[in-house]
């Protein structure tokens, strides 16, 4: 699989809003989907068309518009945080946190702190008394420290909230029958994202890439007030062998458990075409109680069309599947699985699995590594010496000055009393 890989960094804030929050109220989400950015990139193309055909307009007939953008030969995916795992060590993309990923109640996220994965254990197996209580991890997204598998950083995303007010047209401010309060949350500016396209056909890549080289997008709603500006920085080299996750050695499984994790939502059909809740395999058996999955209504914006999509009914990123294989899975399933995806809307980054992805029955915190500047001395001890000398001279200076003002409004007192 060939990838052309890019960093997102939100020059405003982004307000790129999902389905959840009451009507007045604006929550982004906290990625940037892969059916927003390929919008972004749909509009960079007509922009770079127009500067020597300046009546160019996208027809998804057109065999190389079509082959780039809208066939699926060409994959979106979602652009999840950047998390950095060394001081010394370029970001990593991250992605959605298991849902089997549990730890104790009330016990904070930090580094030396464990959880544990209930697709591997249980809560007998780790309190057979009975006497803790678990919950899962508040974060949203994770990347692995090291090759270990089992040391793990939480992205940290800024938010900020803003209150909007509804104005009248007119009278330019709001009034009692246009007045609405609208509350924002939206993704603090300087998040950074970790962005990437797929594709078998690199030439495909090769057309896209010129596109992306330190340019402006605008990202989300609300692009007029002050939300969605973002500038790319593309990978100069465009990856041949590419891996979304690090995987195990990839091998035929027969009569073995294994999971399979959701890197993205899914939107899957049964044999009568509708959408379903639970991912199935041919040649595997679904273990129940081994299995964290959340549902999650998707829509989207065409502003094309100006209109909305439609609304479906998806299996959330972060979903975890635990099989057990009653006949042999072919090595080659596996990698189609990992490189295509499962269901639909693929091009738009939907459908993304991995297999395997931890093979540990508990994890530890780590924190995010920070790039230590070192500490220089700014002057030579003689250099210290001479300021300290200046300063103090300045400071004696005004001194003076603020004392003499101040005895300029006492006037000297005479005694006139007769001492004959």
């Amino acid at each position: 699989m060939n990838a052309l890989t890019f960093t997102i960094k939100l020059l405003e804030p982004m307000l790129a809003t999902g389905l959840e929050g009451d009507p007045n109220t604006g929550i982004s989400m906290h990625y940037i989907a892969g059916s927003v950015l390929r919008g972004a990139i749909i509009k960079l193309y007509q922009n770079d068309r127009r500067k020597t055909d300046k009546s160019f307009e996208i027809d998804s007939a057109n065999d190389v518009i079509r082959n780039l953008f809208f066939n699926g030969k060409v994959c979106f995916l979602n652009a999840y945080p950047l998390v950095k795992t060394g001081q010394y060590d370029e970001p990593k993309r991250s992605f959605p946190i298991p849902f089997s990923w549990h730890k104790e109640k009330d016990q904070e996220e930090k580094q030396g702190k464990n959880c544990y994965d209930f697709a591997k254990t249980s809560a007998q197996e780790v309190d057979p008394n009975g006497e803790k209580q678990f919950k899962g991890l508040n974060g949203r997204f994770f990347a692995f420290k090291d090759n270990s598998g089992n040391n793990i950083i939480k992205a940290e995303i800024k938010t900020r909230i803003a209150v909007h007010t509804q104005r009248d047209v007119a009278k330019g401010r709001a009034t009692k029958e246009n007045g609405a309060v609208f509350r924002y949350e939206s993704v603090e500016k300087g998040a950074k994202f970790g962005g990437v396209i797929v594709s078998n056909e690199i030439t495909f890549l090769n057309t896209i890439k010129p596109l992306l080289e330190n340019v402006e997008i605008s990202i989300g709603g609300s692009r007029t007030g002050g939300y969605g500006r973002a500038r790319i920085s593309v990978n100069p080299t465009i990856k041949t062998n590419y891996q979304e996750t690090k995987r195990w050695m990839v091998a035929d499984i027969e009569n073995a458990e294994f999971t399979v994790t959701l890197l993205s939502n899914a939107l899957i059909r049964d044999e009568n075409g509708q959408l379903q809740s639970e991912f199935k395999l041919e040649n595997a058996e679904l273990i129940e109680h081994k299995t964290f999955k959340k549902l999650e209504l998707v829509g989207g914006f065409n502003r094309k069309w100006g209109m909305t999509l439609p609304q479906m009914q998806s299996i959330k990123a972060g979903s975890i599947f635990t099989f057990k294989a009653i006949s042999k899975i072919e090595k080659t399933t596996i990698e189609n699985w990992l490189e295509n995806g499962i269901g639909e809307r693929r091009l738009d980054g939907f459908g993304r699995i991995t297999v395997k992805l931890n093979t540990h029955k508990d994890l530890s915190f780590a924190d995010e590594a920070k790039n230590e500047i070192p500490q220089v001395p700014l002057v030579s001890p003689n250099g210290l010496k001479n300021a300290q000398v200046i300063v103090n001279r300045i400071f004696k200076q005004k001194l003076d000055t603020e004392l003499l003002a101040n005895l300029s409004d006492y006037k000297a007192k005479i005694d006139k009393k007769n001492n004959h």
